[in-house]
C-alpha cells in the first residue's frame, strides 16, 4: 500500500499536502500553547492589580487604563527590524503607562484601532488637565497579553523621556522590561491554539478513514481474485504464498490421460475384414502369419 502511495505523482502530492497540514497545525498549537496554558492555569489578571512583583510573561491581562505618560512610537521607528519583536512593529503604537508610583510598562496597540483612538484621547485629556473628563474617569478598556522584554528595548523609550522630564523638572520614570500587547489579545491565542489542535485531530481522522477505505478496497480486490481462482478450478493464494495450481476432481485433466495404442485401432483398407495392428515390429522380427520378412522372399 505504501509503495503504491509513493509510486505515483498524485500519491506524492497527497502526502506532501498532509505533511504541510500537519506542520501548520503543530506550529499553531506550539506557538500559542504557552499563553493558552498560562491563561488556563492562572486566569486573567486585571490591569489595576499589575505590579512590579507580579509581571509574568504570557500573562493574560484586561481592565481599564486611567493614566498614560507618553506615546513613544517615534523612538522605535529606526530600531523595529533589529528588535525582532511581535509587539513593536510598524503597525503598532507604543505607549508608556504607569502601574505603581513612577514605575511603568509599555503598552502596544494596533494603529487606528478603537483602543488606540481612546488612548490618544486619554493622553490629550491628561495633558490638557481635564481631570473631570469621562475618558479619565472611565478609563480605556484593554484586552491584552503581557510579555517580558530586554532592557535594551526599554532604554530606547526611557532615556529620551527622562531627558525631556529633566528639562521640565519632572520626576524620572522607570520603565520595566514588560510589554502589554493589545494587538495580540488572549482570545486570539486561544483561537489559534484550538484551531491547531482541531486541525491535527481532523488530519488524524482523515488518515484513519483513508486507511480504512484502502483496506476495504484491498479486501474487495482479494475477494475478486479469490472468486476468479475458484471459477477457474484453481486454489486461491493464501497470504504471500504463490498460487498453487490444483485441478477439480471432475476435470478430465485430473484423470489418467489416455495414451495412443495402435492395438486398439481397427482399420480395413482393402475390404478384407477387420485388421488389427499391434505394436510396431522391428525389421527382421518374426511374423505370426509367415516366417518370411516383412516383404517376403
Amino acid at each position: 500500500m505504501i509503495n503504491g502511495l509513493f509510486g505515483s505523482i498524485k500519491g506524492k502530492i497527497v502526502c506532501a499536502a498532509a505533511l504541510l497540514w500537519l506542520a501548520f497545525s503543530i506550529l499553531l498549537a506550539v506557538f500559542n500553547f504557552p499563553v493558552f496554558f498560562y491563561g488556563i492555569t492562572h486566569g486573567t489578571v486585571n490591569f489595576k492589580d499589575i505590579t512590579t512583583e507580579n509581571i509574568v510573561s504570557n500573562q493574560p491581562i484586561n481592565g481599564n487604563v486611567h493614566d498614560v505618560y507618553e506615546i513613544v512610537t517615534d523612538y522605535y521607528t529606526d530600531f523595529i527590524s533589529s528588535l525582532n519583536s511581535s509587539s513593536i512593529t510598524d503597525g503598532n503604537n507604543i505607549y508608556v503607562i504607569p502601574i505603581e508610583g513612577n514605575k511603568s510598562v509599555l503598552l502596544a496597540v494596533q494603529k487606528g484601532s478603537k483602543t488606540d483612538t481612546e488612548l490618544r484621547s486619554l493622553l490629550k485629556s491628561i495633558n490638557d488637565g481635564e481631570i473631570d473628563s469621562d475618558i479619565i474617569k472611565n478609563g480605556v478598556w484593554i484586552d491584552a497579553v503581557g510579555f517580558t522584554t530586554t532592557n535594551n528595548t526599554i532604554s530606547l523609550a526611557q532615556d529620551p523621556i527622562n531627558d525631556i522630564n529633566k528639562s521640565k523638572h519632572k520626576k524620572p520614570i522607570v520603565i520595566y522590561p514588560y510589554i502589554i500587547d493589545c494587538s495580540h489579545p488572549y482570545s486570539g491565542f486561544t483561537f489559534r491554539f484550538s484551531l491547531g489542535v482541531i486541525l491535527c485531530i481532523a488530519l488524524l481522522i482523515t488518515i484513519l478513514l483513508v486507511i480504512k477505505r484502502v483496506k476495504s478496497v484491498i479486501l474487495a480486490d482479494e475477494q475478486t481474485v479469490r472468486e476468479s481462482y475458484i471459477a477457474a478450478n484453481r486454489t486461491p493464494p493464501t497470504g504471500n504464498s504463490p498460487a498453487q495450481v490444483s485441478y477439480n476432481s471432475n476435470s478430465n485433466m485430473n484423470n489418467e490421460m489416455n495414451t495412443f495404442d495402435s492395438s486398439t485401432r481397427n482399420v480395413d483398407y482393402y475390404n478384407q475384414g477387420e485388421i488389427s495392428f499391434g505394436k510396431f515390429q522391428t525389421q527382421g522380427g518374426n511374423n505370426s502369419d509367415d516366417d518370411t520378412g516383412f516383404f517376403g522372399e
